[in-house]
């Protein structure tokens, strides 16, 4: 889009505020920003970058561009999504990650003026696939997937793509072994890394000897099984501590706490308790100050602000911070460049996000980015 006067003819317009040129490409997105016409959404998207926008944060950063109207970038940004409907599910929004993945995904729709409809897995693989397979036939253009129990949602989701939806599957696999499933991309975080580097901070806490017991997610997904080889890959390094036991969870606090009371019972000397994600570290947490047990060391996944502050205050040693925000909201920065064509080449078949290890050294760093108004790491 061609700018209504030559750059570089000296008016004072084409001059930020400290008289530094203003280079081509910037005044014509500032063009492109004041504007915001729909014909336009697609030059728009790739003047600013994909990774622009998601650093923006609702538009904060971007607003720097548009020097006669800021206001306007909100609504351009509102504008690239305008008309699109996406579709969003995960495994059950009683687990707070999976909560604080909706809540995100929500946010950024909003921001790109997309409309989000939700669909709670409710822990239930049955249930969920009932709902999708009411919801598949539906005119979607993005969904953002991740599956209550590996396996039983392939037929609508690939019902979805074949219907031109852009699926996005998230954080854990949507299909078992033998399973084809056509996404446009898995969004993951290496879940073998959270095991592995937790697990050798709460074996190192203990001068490498004593017991410990393994608290697992659900069985069947990605994310459980690179977990449990992580932790167990650190736990062969320590030829001092000693497997206790480990039991299926389903990343259920309540459950947690259950099998930590019967376990407080019947093993006199714990020294480490591992939970594959927060919110059953906080079951085992509450069985073991109910039953007056003190020195077991604690360790989670997830780094949600609730274990951040446990962290702080010294009652967890550790968690990983697995990143909610970035697996729940590319799906929707991504999916609104891919409809728009404003990607140089194709979205590649899996995309890593990373998270730190939480300690008391960056815990607050951590909190912050996954915060209000920003919701990003």
């Amino acid at each position: 889009m061609a700018t209504n006067r030559p750059p570089g003819d000296g008016s004072s317009s084409d001059n930020d505020s400290f008289g530094r040129q203003v280079p081509e490409s910037v005044i014509e997105a500032q063009q492109l920003v004041r504007t915001h016409s729909k014909m336009e959404r697609r030059k728009l998207l790739r003047y600013l970058g994909v990774g622009t926008v998601a650093l923006a944060a609702g538009g904060a950063v971007l607003s720097q561009i548009s020097r006669e109207d800021p206001s306007a970038v909100a609504a351009a940004m509102n504008d690239l999504g305008d008309g699109l409907k996406m579709l969003g599910t995960n495994g059950a929004l009683t687990v707070s990650w999976y909560a604080q993945g909706k809540d995100t995904m929500q946010h950024w729709c909003d921001i790109f003026g997309i409309e989000l409809t939700w669909i709670d897995g409710q822990g239930d693989g049955n249930k969920q696939r009932a709902s999708l397979d009411s919801a598949a036939n539906r005119n979607w253009d993005l969904a953002g997937v991740t599956p209550a129990t590996a396996g039983t949602i392939v037929d609508p989701v690939n019902t979805m793509a074949a219907n031109g939806t852009g699926v996005f599957e998230m954080t854990s696999n949507i299909g078992g072994p033998d399973d084809r499933v056509n996404t446009l991309s898995s969004i993951t975080q290496s879940s073998y890394l959270m095991g592995y580097q937790v697990g050798k901070l709460l074996f190192d806490s203990v001068g490498g000897r004593g017991t410990v017991i393994n608290t697992r997610g659900v069985p069947g997904g990605s994310d459980e099984a690179g977990r449990y080889e992580g932790f167990h890959a650190a736990l062969k390094e320590y030829p001092g501590m000693q497997l206790l036991t480990e039991d299926f969870a389903r990343w259920d606090r309540s459950r947690a706490q259950d099998l930590w009371q019967s376990y407080l019972t019947r093993f006199p000397d714990i020294s480490v308790a591992y939970c594959q994600n927060d919110d059953m570290a906080f079951g085992a947490m509450n069985a073991i100050d109910a039953a007056g047990r003190t020195g077991i060391k604690i360790g989670g996944a997830d780094g949600m602000p609730d274990a951040i502050k446990a962290v702080q205050d010294g009652r967890m040693l550790a968690t990983v911070r697995h990143s909610s925000c970035q697996i729940h909201s590319l799906p929707v920065i991504l999916g609104v460049a891919w409809k728009l064509g404003a990607l140089d080449g194709d979205i590649p078949p899996k995309i890593d996000v990373l998270g730190p290890v939480v300690q008391k050294d960056n815990a607050a760093s951590v909190a912050f980015m996954q915060g209000p108004g920003v919701l990003y790491a």
